[in-house]
């Protein structure tokens, strides 16, 4: 049995979903993936990067409480963003893996408040 997507679930797919966007994943050959860092290492005959983010510390955003039930709550979520870069010609996995975090930064830097 699946179990129920949560409003969490839901805001953290969302997040991976900018994060595709925003590296135009599918004309690039990279995978977005959501879970523990060690569950997106690729295999030897991966051909495809993959940036994973794992959500590890959500708390209230400080600034607007969310007192009663029908209020948005304000979250800040911490996650851990791992890029796992494959050799192409000239380039190293390694300077992959930094040419990844880089182009995530970049996003997270343009835009640190998402909206609903």
């Amino acid at each position: 049995m699946a179990l129920p997507r949560s409003s969490l679930s839901q805001v953290c797919r969302g997040i991976a979903d900018i994060v595709s966007l925003g590296l135009d994943a599918g004309a690039n050959s990279i995978q977005v993936m959501i879970g523990p860092p060690a569950s997106a290492a690729p295999g030897t005959t991966d051909t495809t990067h993959r940036v994973n983010l794992f959500f590890y510390r959500i708390e209230p955003s400080g600034f607007y409480p969310g007192d009663t039930p029908g209020d948005p709550w304000w979250v800040r979520l911490h996650c851990l963003v791992t890029g796992f870069g494959i050799e192409e010609e000239q380039i190293s996995a390694g300077e992959n893996d930094l040419r990844l975090l880089g182009e995530v930064m970049r996003l997270f830097h343009e835009q640190p408040v998402l909206s609903a």
